[in-house]
């Protein structure tokens, strides 16, 4: 089932950390270098992305946090952000342990459908060149290469290991 957040409660914010778990793994050395521990590391970096989607991302009316979700768990999320004519997908990710089972696909057709009834839409979105189990997802729901090399429409800044991705929903 396809979910809008516009706020997160504890117990979302909890399901929704299950999605994060690899990239807030990775990002543990970044956001939380002086934790002592990995577990530390993921338990920090885990509460400021939650302050951050609470906090900035959420409180904006141009940002929305959509979730696809089964059984009461949530298994893939994204985050759009309406820019100058689009909308800018980011942060598509999947639950670790249900990677290659359909769930961010059947969240981006779940998308798209919701903006079509709302009127449709132009979708873009900027995905690593070399992560193609990203980019085939993309191209299946109908997504297009773009630009090469893509943009980074949160920094404005050129990206040259990305493809910029564009979907137009009628």
């Amino acid at each position: 089932m396809l979910r809008k957040l516009t706020e997160l409660s504890p117990e979302d914010g909890a399901r929704l950390m299950a999605v994060y778990l690899e990239s807030n793994s990775e990002n543990a050395a970044w956001f939380a270098p002086d934790a002592p521990t990995p577990e530390e590391g993921l338990r920090r970096t885990e509460a400021g992305f939650l302050a951050w989607l609470r906090e900035d991302f959420l409180s904006k009316k141009e940002n929305t946090l959509w979730v696809w979700e089964e059984d009461g768990i949530f298994l893939s999320a994204l985050r759009l952000t309406e820019l100058d004519g689009f909308l800018w997908l980011e942060a598509l990710e999947t639950r670790p342990d249900r990677r290659g089972q359909g769930c961010g696909e059947r969240l981006l057709r779940a998308l798209a459908a919701e903006l079509s009834q709302a009127g449709g839409a132009c979708v873009r979105s900027c995905i690593g060149k070399k992560n193609r189990p990203s980019l085939a997802l993309h191209q299946k729901v109908g997504f297009t290469v773009e630009r090469d090399p893509g943009w980074d429409f949160g920094t404005g800044e050129e990206d040259a290991g990305s493809f910029g991705m564009l979907r137009r929903i009628p």
